[in-house]
């Protein structure tokens, strides 16, 4: 049941079997979040995404190898979405590892230099067209973050000065 405040801006609708149903307007309807929800009740608490810090949009190359639980070794290659500081979300486009499984991550820098590293499996994302396994650092923390994710901020540089305006800055001065 709708509280009176809940009703207020509500559409009564009704069915072509004749059900009546009441339709919210969008301000009205619950707010839910995968990264952050809150509950109000004697318990109240909030869920938020616990990252270890930033994570960059960069498209790195990488060689993704593990074995299967059947004993199989594969080796794949792919890119990365996304760089955090202990883990990346890479697109391994022709197989994904399993959830927890062990990753040997090769990484190849934007000058072709590559960083190996064991990854563990945090989740994986089987879209077709897109698929995407979530990698969390196990070692080489602080290779990692020197060699891959620092440089994979993105960097402002200041618009070059305007013709005319050191001079006008010179004057001001003097």
């Amino acid at each position: 049941m709708l509280s009176p405040a809940s009703q207020a801006g509500a559409q009564i609708s009704t069915t072509p079997e004749g059900n009546r149903y009441k339709l919210l307007p969008l301000s009205r309807r619950p707010f839910s979040s995968a990264y952050s929800r809150e509950r109000t009740n004697m318990n109240s608490h909030l869920e938020t995404d616990h990252r270890s810090g930033p994570r960059y949009l960069a498209a790195l190359e990488v060689r993704a190898e593990w074995d299967e639980t059947d004993g199989t070794h594969i080796v794949t290659e792919g890119t990365t979405e996304n760089i955090g500081p202990e883990g990346t979300l890479v697109h391994l486009p022709r197989r994904l590892p399993e959830v927890g499984g062990r990753v040997m991550l090769e990484v190849h820098d934007s000058d072709g230099k590559a960083l190996a590293v064991v990854t563990e499996v945090l989740r994986i994302e089987r879209n077709p067209g897109h698929p995407l396994a979530a990698l969390q650092l196990l070692d080489q923390s602080d290779e990692w973050k020197g060699m891959i994710w620092e440089p994979a901020a993105p960097r402002v540089t200041p618009p070059p000065p305007v013709e005319g305006e050191e001079e006008e800055d010179d004057e001001e001065e003097q």
